[in-house]
């Protein structure tokens, strides 16, 4: 793995070492060809809070004028941070602020540090950056171009053939008076160079695009911000954050096309992106490209680099960045896939302007951009690197073609309901050569769902797992409704070796740029977390193809802890069952104000539903009721007519005024239309059972003595008959203490914390207590003689009662003290946060 030692020598007037003590990515500001201002100059790369522009000069006029805010400002960072030699100072200024200058010393070694901070946590830009500027400008693209089919492809085109235009200006090349004589988008086009009109892919534009006068257009570019006064220096702009510009417009197509008139004022879309758009952030894409690349060792003469759902092409730029600042001096080809035509001209693009920055006799770059299906068109060309974030699209939102794309490519690895990702994933394995990488953006529970089991299995025979790494909660990439994930995978070959250990990261959030920056540097006490990341290092005995998802340290020696005591999981003592579909559940249920406006005789069909509303604290709350027409020998109403009979009154209020909404429900399956899609047969009877909410944590659990509920929004946890050794096979669970026990201990403190280690947890703090997830945590097992000392058994069963007489907050202490004993775990042990 990558580990960028700190210099032995801290040099205060080196970006280079300012890059290196602070985990930061050292990119030259301008091109090689370029020569602007006096000293040297960089951006020092991280996330956008964390990033910023340092130059090192002695010119006065740069220490204090506007011109490095204006490059700042160009190249998408807040700050610019101005290193005076002369006078042993650093001076701290914002775009925003261009009159507000902060004076440091310079700094000793780690105090850099502070600087980093100050940065980060200073509040976001007051004014417009320049990408919003650029953006502006792609919206008057959008509302000025002809509603054509390829509309977005056109005013993408535009802008890049634009940006150009006005980088000529800034370097010189082309005089501003002449471009302002342009009175056609046909006329700036000529201003272009024949190789940068084809770059920009507008040497044949229709004549319904070159014919559209130019406006205001130039303005936006050429003209200063209004709020900042910062210039726009289009080539910083292209060299620095042509990911997040290009992100950004995607963003602005997918939202839909803008309908505001004319020329004037256009206000940002308020509409949303797709669930599953999740562009990948440029120093995410820059850290996991770096670790590849190491990954991969000595070299080769020729590397090929993928990604198969390549967007912007963020990953692509980072590796011919990241290859460069290596001194490669061989021959790379650049594969990009993407489904969206506007994607691959992006890409292009980009890829374009990156390859004609790199210096003479430096290595050479082939690209190789295409608009396809990825998972359609197979396989794909072996590759030394394959860099991606594919599409995070769970099974129940793929479209047939989708999922029959996807079954072909994981053949007897499709099982269960497996993401769209899985099957990137699996593909990247196969298209990976000998000794090559990935380096792949993943959904967190296909770390540890049983959909994607067979894959991890599949990659665990096939070679070895180097980084695992995990962001807790869903602040990162907003749009998605799952927590990110990321992993590092070398593919056997002949210079593979095992190797001694895989790193894991796991960042709260708000510290994932941290986190990424820490990849940087020599770990800070292994297995210690350092304001809100962790950071060890994990024996590859100990990963299981079970559950790859990362956990914190602290958890992960707590859950070895429980390995040590050999305990069956839930799923050998009891039989977790989901509960039953309704397909319409507003026209299915009913609350308890409801149920007593219904005739007497009507209410015996129906019961008190389990659901998160249902079960506080560890008790039963008969607040909502399904209809449920069964009883021991099933379906009790079989005819319409039997329906207006039985429920006449409820009939005639809301079964019938719902008739089209539940006789259409796709899970029906035969059933006659007022029925529910899945009655669970299981509950016909009733009899006592352990239930959970569906969603939850300690009191999320109750004990219904009667069996009068149905499970709704929840499930029943069936003891297994013939497991318990106090109990003979033909005595019922329900008649001995275990229920009361049972009911203690997974109400318990201690017990919530276990799930926690198991359990997907939803942007709200609860946990998923479904069966593929609670089944697997280890649980003590009070039947049998080697449950424990009665003693505890007994205590348990008090704590249990106590709780199902509402008084579970009264017992928390005690309750983690016994059930702490029960599991044979000192309690300081399982104490953690």
């Amino acid at each position: 793995m990558r580990m960028n030692v700190q210099p032995s020598v801290w040099q205060p007037y080196s970006p280079h070492s300012w890059a290196s003590i602070m985990g930061l990515v050292y990119v030259p500001m301008f091109r090689p060809q370029a020569a602007e201002g006096r000293g040297e100059h960089a951006i020092l790369l991280d996330g956008p809070r964390g990033s910023f522009a340092l130059s090192r000069t002695d010119d006065r006029d740069l220490l204090f004028g506007d011109l490095p805010l204006s490059w700042a400002w160009s190249a998408h960072v807040r700050h610019a941070l101005l290193i005076d030699r002369q006078r042993e100072q650093v001076y701290l200024r914002r775009w925003d602020s261009p009159g507000l200058i902060r004076r440091f010393r310079v700094p000793r070694g780690q105090d850099a540090t502070d600087l980093l901070r100050v940065m980060e946590q200073s509040p976001g830009p007051r004014t417009p950056d320049a990408v919003q500027r650029v953006l502006h400008l792609f919206r008057l693209l959008r509302q000025a171009l002809p509603g054509q089919g390829d509309d977005a492809l056109w005013s993408v085109r535009v802008m890049d053939a634009l940006l150009v235009a006005a980088a000529r200006v800034r370097r010189g090349r082309l005089k501003e008076d002449h471009l302002r004589r342009c009175r056609s988008l046909e006329d700036a086009f000529h201003m272009l160079t024949t190789r940068e009109r084809r770059d920009a892919g507008v040497e044949d534009p229709p004549r319904s695009i070159a014919s559209r006068e130019l406006g205001v257009l130039l303005d936006v570019l050429l003209e200063p911000e209004p709020a900042s006064g910062c210039t726009l220096h289009p080539d910083l702009l292209l060299r620095h954050a042509s990911s997040e510009l290009y992100q950004e417009a995607h963003l602005e197509i997918e939202r839909g096309q803008l309908s505001l008139p004319g020329l004037g004022s256009v206000e940002e879309p308020k509409g949303k992106a797709p669930r599953d758009v999740r562009f990948t952030p440029p120093n995410l894409a820059r850290a996991l490209t770096q670790q590849a690349i190491e990954a991969l060792g000595p070299l080769p003469d020729h590397l090929v680099a993928t990604d198969p759902a390549c967007g912007s092409g963020v990953f692509l730029r980072e590796c011919i960045r990241e290859l460069l600042h290596r001194g490669y001096r061989g021959s790379l080809d650049v594969v990009g896939y993407d489904i969206s035509r506007i994607s691959q001209c992006m890409t292009e693009f980009c890829l374009r302007h990156v390859r004609a920055d790199l210096p003479p006799h430096s290595m050479r770059v082939h690209m190789d951009v295409a608009q396809r299906d990825s998972l359609k068109r197979r396989p794909w060309r072996q590759a030394d690197l394959i860099l991606m974030n594919p599409p995070f699209i769970p099974f129940e939102a793929l479209t047939e073609h989708q999922k029959q794309s996807a079954a072909e490519v994981l053949g007897d690895l499709a099982q269960y309901r497996y993401n769209y990702a899985t099957a990137f994933v699996a593909e990247a394995a196969e298209a990976l050569k000998p000794n090559g990488v990935l380096a792949c953006v993943l959904p967190a529970p296909l770390l540890s769902n049983d959909s994607g089991r067979p894959l991890r299995e599949h990659l665990a025979m096939s070679g070895n797992v180097l980084l695992l790494g995990r962001f807790e909660g869903y602040r990162y990439f907003p749009t998605s409704l799952v927590e990110t994930a990321f992993l590092l995978y070398q593919k056997a070959g002949p210079a593979v070796t095992r190797p001694p250990s895989i790193e894991i990261i796991i960042a709260n959030e708000g510290r994932e740029d941290a986190s990424l920056r820490s990849l940087r540097l020599p770990p800070d006490g292994l297995g210690t977390a350092a304001r809100g990341i962790d950071r060890y290092r994990l024996d590859p005995d100990n990963l299981q193809a079970a559950n790859w998802r990362p956990v914190r340290h602290h958890v992960h020696e707590f859950i070895e802890a429980l390995r040590e005591r050999h305990l069956p999981n839930v799923d050998a003592l009891f039989d977790v069952r989901e509960g039953v579909r309704l397909g319409a559940r507003k026209a299915l249920t009913i609350s308890a104000d409801g149920l007593a406006l219904l005739p007497r005789r009507e209410r015996k069909f129906f019961r008190p539903a389990v659901g998160t509303e249902s079960v506080g604290n560890g008790r039963l709350l008969p607040l909502l009721h399904v209809f449920y027409p069964y009883g021991e020998a099933g379906l009790l109403i079989r005819s319409e007519d039997q329906l207006q009979e039985c429920v006449p009154q409820y009939y005639s209020q809301v079964l019938k005024p719902n008739y089209d909404t539940l006789r259409r429900r796709a899970s029906l399956r035969r059933r006659n239309w007022w029925e529910l899609c899945e009655p669970r047969a299981w509950q016909y009877r009733r009899s006592p059972r352990l239930l959970s909410t569906y969603f939850g944590e300690s009191g999320s659990f109750a004990y219904d003595t009667q069996g009068d509920y149905v499970v709704v929004n929840g499930h029943a946890w069936c003891w297994k008959r013939g497991t318990s050794g106090r109990t003979s096979v033909s005595s019922s669970f329900h008649s001995t203490r275990l229920p009361w026990a049972y009911l203690a201990v997974l109400n318990s403190p201690l017990f919530e914390r276990i799930l926690a280690c198991f359990c997907t947890r939803l942007q709200g703090g609860q946990m998923r207590l479904e069966k593929r997830f609670v089944g697997k945590i280890p649980i003590v097992d009070l039947g049998t003689d080697k449950g424990g000392d009665p003693t505890v058994l007994q205590q348990l069963t008090e704590l249990g009662r106590e709780i199902h007489a509402g008084k579970l907050s009264d017992v928390r202490t005690d309750l983690d003290s016994a059930v702490a004993a029960a599991y044979g775990l000192p309690l300081e042990s399982c104490s953690f946060r």
